[in-house]
């Protein structure tokens, strides 16, 4: 029996989603929930593992603890399970546990920019971005929200915005993921010196950034240049 056309569309669209997920899944980069926007070159993250045993992900630069988004303790103890629940790749969850902290302050922005990239990768773009835009709306200068709303965008293939994005989040914060993702767009279009030039402040924050370059899909059309084989070395 056959498959219909529409059904076949239908199973194209979520292979395609499916691959997009899996190259960024190395950008959440693991960041520390009470983390504030960095305000200078920071020392080189420590590294760990991601919940899944196939991508690896970094910790953000160190920097100062700040206050929480909420001076309500209990929420903050919510959050951090929600947070935790995406990246254990358990976005259900983690929305759940957003929509029961909003329930209880519709104006902690954290529950809705978590919420927000748990929609991304659920495949729910509208929705996501909708939730990432409540959070800056709350709280312009939260840089999480900015680099998310980066990597919804490059999850569904708006390349122009998730640079414009990833931008605006480096001008709050020295994200090693921002520069890594701009240097990804560059990449797949085949710019080897904007490749290049991200790709250099990347691994100076972290110098770890080579290994995952190295396997990066996206770096593809740049791969046999010899200026990146000498950067990655």
């Amino acid at each position: 029996m056959s498959i219909r056309p529409t059904v076949k569309l239908k199973l194209s669209i979520l292979l395609v989603f499916a691959i997009a997920a899996a190259g960024l899944a190395l950008r959440l980069g693991l960041r520390d929930v009470n983390t504030p926007p960095a305000t200078g070159l920071q020392p080189a993250a420590a590294r760990t593992t991601a919940p899944s045993t196939t991508v690896p992900v970094t910790s953000p630069p160190t920097a100062p603890a700040v206050q929480p988004a909420s001076g309500n303790q209990a929420l903050e103890t919510q959050y951090k399970q929600a947070y935790n629940s995406f990246f254990s790749h358990r976005y259900a969850e983690a929305i759940k546990t957003a929509n029961e902290i909003i329930k209880q302050d519709d104006e902690f922005y954290k529950a809705y920019n978590i919420k927000g990239i748990a929609l991304a990768y659920s495949g729910q773009p509208q929705q996501a971005m909708e939730n990432i835009d409540k959070a800056l709306a709350l709280n312009p200068e939260f840089g999480y929200a900015r680099f998310n709303k980066a990597l919804a965008y490059e999850l569904s293939a708006q390349y122009n915005l998730a640079l414009e994005w990833y931008h605006k989040d480096l001008e709050v914060e020295n994200f090693v993921w921002s520069y890594y993702g701009i240097s990804s767009i560059y990449g797949r279009r085949g710019d080897v010196s904007n490749t290049l030039k991200y790709l250099k402040q990347a691994i100076a924050l972290d110098p770890g950034v080579k290994d995952f370059a190295r396997d990066e899909k996206d770096f593809n059309p740049v791969k046999n240049s010899p200026e990146f084989q000498a950067l990655i070395r």
